[in-house]
């Protein structure tokens, strides 16, 4: 706002009251006719009802009496997108003086579209979001009101009405009629017309935004959410009240606490919930914890803890390392700013950077970290310079939750950033929607897209379709969540097992990926590299374009975490095969076959297949090296070997029609000059 003339009055940054978790969302404009001393001196008068953002006088004079970061007073309660609800933590207000009997001075005009021009590019608010409140009448009361969005002119009715374009150059001599019949009919100040940003570019969004919305919030919905369901009283409240992005499903189990059930699901600004069966009766977390840092003993903890605890789980299983300390501690600082500041749940553990600089935890609305030698101490990111050092070193570590890698080039990122949008969920990556290609980055507060266009665009700028309502569609809500889809398997009978049978297991009606010359690179992507001469290993190489960076991602395998080879539960695969990976060993579990995985014998490994002719080397890149392999039971499986009989010591043949069914082949099948395999070896082939 430094481009504007403005007088601070008293001091702006300290007065009104703190925003709390709310976000700007609405410019409220109301008349003033008292002279301007006299209105300053009511507003600053002690415990004064009506304290607003500006003042503008009928000369052009803009007086700032509250920052807009914080939040002013006297807007009260008013009935808002389906919802009562206190409007000054979500709104700036701004008083106009106005001569009862006459209109809007131009100086008044001019200053006022400066202003809101300002604003709107700051907050990242459009023209519908100029409001004021208004009264209906509900039987003998009045009932304060903020007008929904106004309907869609055509251009040529915008113009005959002497509309306000924000950055346009002038101030057209009807603005002062257009503003007084704005008042008269309810209609936001300002352009109303959907289909045009001027903010964002001018160029029009598809011919049905709502279905855009809709085909965006599913994207939204899957790096941790899953499947998108309109019916769902969840999905609803957190649409209408902009809660950003679910950061884990809703569990299949209540938690239960003090004996009382409570159903819940994490979103970014705050978790929602309800009691026992009452599905439409949707509440807040933050209003159960109440204001304040402190976390309080009770249901409240227990569902923040929950929260975390759901929020890492999903994220685990989409490939985000988890390091550090996971759980909820009251005590902590960066628990406390969390709760207090509405930062949403924990996306990470809290953990010592591997520089060893910094003490971090993402959370879904920012960034929470300090130097290690100022352990007490809790920054934003947000509010990080991006000259300073830990700028880049916090964003990377951030980037780690998506996962993805950090680009500070990325026009998506730099938007994200400059917005406030909090943690990323995903990389930017290209998709079809209703036929047409997108481009798009989710955030937890937001997801970016870009059309044909090529204009970045917010999700939150689109109307919400007519099927997203309250309370009206609680009469349509699912009565119960549905549970998640079963995990989709190849139907494969191999028969019986059938011991002393080297032809047993057949093959699989799959063949393994490198059989196809070139699939794959097609499916896990190029990876250039060269020789490590160097090394003890004549096979390893180095990955030289980054390919690791942007394929692989870390993921958590309990079955595996008494093996040092696997990471001790964590390892490194291609997100392509990850989740196919972990279904695996949570089949071979259930069946009861964890006690045939006797070594577990590597997985991600840069290197050449191994050459049939010792000394020799080969210029094929293995499947390790893609990170789809792992081995197990090697000493009783070896390399051009002849694989462990069924029931014979370290068998891995008993495991393999699972391996089967969840798309990996076994190297078993391999067959070498010499008529060995390599039994140890299994490998992802084909989605399931």
């Amino acid at each position: 706002m430094s481009d504007l003339e403005v007088q601070d009055v008293g001091r702006p940054e300290g007065s009104g009251s703190n925003r709390g978790r709310a976000q700007v969302e609405l410019i409220v404009l109301s008349d003033e006719t008292r002279p301007t001393e006299e209105a300053i001196a009511a507003y600053l008068a002690p415990r004064a009802l009506v304290l607003p953002h500006y003042h503008i006088d009928r000369r052009g004079t803009i007086r700032r009496l509250v920052d807009s970061s914080r939040a002013g007073r006297g807007l009260g309660q008013a009935h808002y997108q389906g919802f009562s609800q206190r409007i000054d933590p979500i709104a700036i207000s701004i008083r106009l003086q106005k001569r009862i009997t006459a209109g809007y001075d131009g100086p008044l005009l001019r200053a006022l579209q400066t202003l809101l021009e300002s604003l709107c590019v700051h907050y990242w608010l459009d023209h519908n979001t100029i409001t004021r409140i208004v009264y209906r009448t509900q039987g003998q009361v009045a009932v304060p009101y903020v007008p929904p969005p106004a309907p869609t002119y055509p251009q040529s009715g915008l113009e005959a009405h002497g509309s306000m374009i924000l950055g346009s150059a002038a101030v057209s001599e009807e603005y002062g009629e257009f503003l007084s019949e704005t008042y008269e009919t309810e209609l936001p100040l300002g352009t109303a017309d959907n289909e045009t940003l001027p903010i964002l570019g001018g160029v029009p969004t598809p011919s049905s935004p709502s279905l855009l919305w809709e085909m965006l919030y599913t994207e939204t919905c899957k790096p941790r959410g899953g499947t998108l369901r309109l019916d769902w009283a969840f999905t609803i409240f957190a649409a209408t009240k902009h809660l950003g992005a679910p950061v884990a499903p809703n569990p299949k189990q209540p938690l239960i606490s003090g004996g009382i059930g409570y159903n819940f699901q994490p979103f970014a600004r705050d978790t929602i919930y309800n009691i026992g069966i009452d599905y439409s009766d949707v509440r807040r977390l933050s209003d159960l914890l109440g204001p304040g840092p402190a976390i309080p003993v009770g249901p409240g903890r227990d569902l923040l803890a929950a929260s975390y605890r759901a929020a890492l789980d999903a994220g685990s299983a989409c490939g985000v390392p988890l390091t550090g300390n996971q759980n909820l501690n009251p005590a902590w600082k960066f628990h406390q700013i969390a709760h207090s500041d509405g930062l949403g749940p924990a996306l990470s553990g809290n953990y010592v950077t591997t520089s060893k600089r910094y003490i971090v935890q993402v959370f879904a609305g920012d960034t929470l970290f300090t130097p290690v030698s100022q352990q007490s101490g809790c920054q934003r990111l947000s509010e990080t310079s991006p000259t300073s050092p830990a700028y880049a070193a916090i964003w990377a570590e951030t980037y780690k939750v998506a996962p993805a890698r950090y680009d500070p080039t990325s026009p998506f990122q730099q938007l994200a950033a400059r917005l406030r949008l909090g943690a990323p969920l995903t990389g930017v990556y290209d998709t079809t929607l209703a036929g047409d290609l997108y481009t798009i980055q989710v955030f937890a507060l937001d997801t970016l897209y870009r059309g044909k266009d090529g204009v970045i665009r917010r999700m939150s700028d689109l109307p919400l379709p007519d099927k997203v309502g309250w309370p009206t569609a609680t009469q349509r809500l699912a009565p119960t969540p549905q549970p998640e889809p079963e995990p989709r398997r190849l139907e494969i009978d191999v028969g019986p097992a059938r011991r002393n049978d080297p032809a047993w297991p057949p093959p699989p009606p799959f063949n393994f990926l490198a059989s196809r010359p070139g699939a794959a690179e097609a499916a896990l992507g190029q990876i250039e590299w060269q020789r490590v001469p160097s090394s003890s290993d004549r096979d390893a190489i180095q990955i030289t374009n980054d390919w690791d960076e942007e394929h692989l991602v870390v993921i958590n395998i309990p079955q595996l975490r008494k093996f040092r080879l696997a990471g001790y539960g964590k390892l490194r695969f291609h997100r392509r095969a990850a989740a196919q990976l972990i279904q695996l060993f949570a089949d071979w579990e259930e069946a009861g076959l964890l006690g045939l995985i006797l070594s577990f014998d590597g997985a991600y490994n840069p290197r050449t297949i191994r050459a049939t002719q010792p000394g020799q080397t080969t210029n094929v890149l293995s499947n390790h090296a893609y990170g789809t392999a792992f081995d197990i039971n090697a000493a009783q499986n070896p390399f051009m070997g002849k694989p462990a009989l069924v029931g014979e010591h370290g068998s891995v043949r008993e495991l393999v029609p699972l391996a089967y069914a969840n798309g990996f082949y076994w190297g078993g099948h391999f067959t070498y000059r010499n008529g060995g395999h390599d039994g140890m070896h299994f490998e992802w082939a084909v989605e399931v």
